[in-house]
């Protein structure tokens, strides 16, 4: 193909990530010519070629597409890349989201490749039976969103407690149906003086009390607590206290 007229490639892909350029492209003096490409971005290939030049397809690999006939493109990815990890901890369950939702995050750790000196924002938001408690690692801190900057790998945790609104032993919970799965044989859920929005089932083969009306200390029970739910009994005992099921 000769002459000086465009010649335009479809945009490529490697992978899960999309590589293409824009801009101009630029030659060394060995003939290559280089555009730079951005990763997590989609575009077309537009190029040039000079008097009598003629471009074929190349090799598509993870970070450069090669063609060569009589002129080399040469189209490298300069941007470094860091990985940013987020895990949450504590017994207690929420999300941590990104602000570019390539992060959401219920459990474990997740995480996602960013280019360099990216600017990111976490946000953590608890369950209605826990409570966020705190950021550690990656720069982050306090409870509120977390900018990041991506200079260099980040980790950062993200910890949640359950509200103490159950207690079993020196355990507490946020709710009835989450302490009834943890308890053991015999054992007493105290209940917090509150109201509990929850359809509960009774499955496990054990004995428990179920004491309510405590007060934020769990010392004695002083009034009663309210289930706005269903209540079943469908397999051992359950012996009920100070508990009023609307």
């Amino acid at each position: 193909v000769g002459g000086v007229s465009m010649y335009t490639y479809p945009s490529w892909s490697s992978g899960s990530t999309s590589y293409s350029v824009t801009g101009s492209v630029t030659s060394d003096a060995n003939g290559n010519y280089s555009m730079v490409l951005l990763p997590y971005s989609s575009y077309s290939l537009s190029i040039t070629p000079p008097s009598g030049g003629q471009f074929v397809p190349g090799v598509v690999s993870p970070y450069s597409l090669l063609t060569s006939k009589v002129q080399n493109i040469i189209l490298s990815k300069s941007n470094p890349e860091h990985r940013l990890s987020v895990s949450l901890s504590g017994s207690g369950a929420g999300t941590v989201s990104s602000s570019d939702n390539n992060i959401s995050c219920v459990s474990g750790t997740c995480s996602w490749v960013y280019d360099e000196n990216s600017v990111v924002t976490l946000t953590a938001t608890a369950d209605s039976w826990s409570s966020f408690t705190g950021w550690s690692g990656g720069g982050c801190s306090g409870v509120g969103s977390c900018g990041i900057i991506m200079d260099v790998a980040k980790e950062v945790t993200a910890a949640f407690t359950p509200l103490h609104y159950v207690k079993v032993t020196d355990l507490f919970y946020g709710g009835i149906g989450k302490a009834y799965l943890a308890v053991a044989e015999g054992q007493v859920l105290k209940v917090l003086a509150r109201e509990f929005v929850e359809n509960l089932d009774f499955g496990r083969d054990v004995t428990i009390v179920l004491q309510g009306g405590y007060d934020i200390n769990f010392i004695n029970p002083e009034g009663y607590s309210s289930i706005a739910g269903t209540v079943t009994v469908s397999k051992g005992s359950l012996v009920v206290d100070g508990i009023v099921i609307k």
